[in-house]
């Protein structure tokens, strides 16, 4: 019970501590702001077997743990038809 007693804030000031303002990634990047426009991209030459492809045509497969849990059960050659 001591042992609680002493780590309990030890923890709590820990974390607060930990957390500062003054973070760098917490800030955009100067000289931008959100009514620039995007920078132009090159496009991508098209490659039947090496595009990769998001959303509707991004396909997890039972291999992937997380889609396994989630009651996915095609396997990869299911995913590419």
């Amino acid at each position: 019970m001591a042992l609680v007693k002493y780590l309990v804030p030890v923890l709590v000031l820990s974390g607060l501590t930990g957390c500062s303002v003054d973070d760098p990634t917490l800030q955009g990047k100067p000289g931008l702001s959100l009514s620039d426009p995007l920078p132009e991209k090159q496009a991508v030459a098209y490659n039947e077997n090496r595009n990769l492809l998001w959303g509707d045509l991004h396909v997890h497969t039972s291999l992937s743990y997380d889609s396994y849990g989630m009651g996915v059960r095609i396997l990869p050659d299911d995913a590419y038809h």
